[in-house]
């Protein structure tokens, strides 16, 4: 009896480790999506009619939502651009959208070893949108 509760308590010990990590890949995608957006909304494009400058916006919205990603840690490990993908465009011009998602792949456990687990993966993604409240369309 001693011997399962003691085995419930080491892997409740991993659980919220993940749990923890799982959180810090959400708030990396939503952080990375919300800046992504925010470009596409400082640029301008969401007013242009002609929708010439939005391949240039976005160019600079990816950069900016991966440089953000990286500022984040997910189980105590720093993100890389590998770890993030980034970004898928949608929406319209006037009302583009940035989905972002963080994966990490490489999380050690600590008590699931005794199973032969010794790494998870945790992943999360997150979609902003640069709303223009003018209404204009393309």
């Amino acid at each position: 009896m001693l011997f399962v509760i003691g085995a419930m308590a080491a892997l409740s010990i991993d659980e919220v480790t993940l749990y923890t990590a799982r959180s810090e890949a959400q708030l990396a995608a939503d952080a990375a999506a919300l800046a992504g957006a925010r470009v596409l909304a400082n640029s301008g494009t969401t007013s242009d009619t002609s929708g010439g400058s939005m391949l240039s916006a976005q160019t600079i919205a990816q950069t900016v939502a991966i440089r953000v990603a990286e500022q984040n840690q997910i189980g105590g490990k720093n993100l890389t651009a590998g770890n993030v993908a980034c970004c898928v465009f949608g929406g319209t011009d006037t009302n583009p959208t940035v989905t972002v998602k963080v994966q990490r792949t490489d999380l050690p456990t600590f008590f699931a070893r005794i199973w032969g687990v010794t790494q998870v993966a945790v992943a999360a993604s997150a979609t902003a949108e640069a709303y223009n409240p003018s209404g204009a369309s393309v």
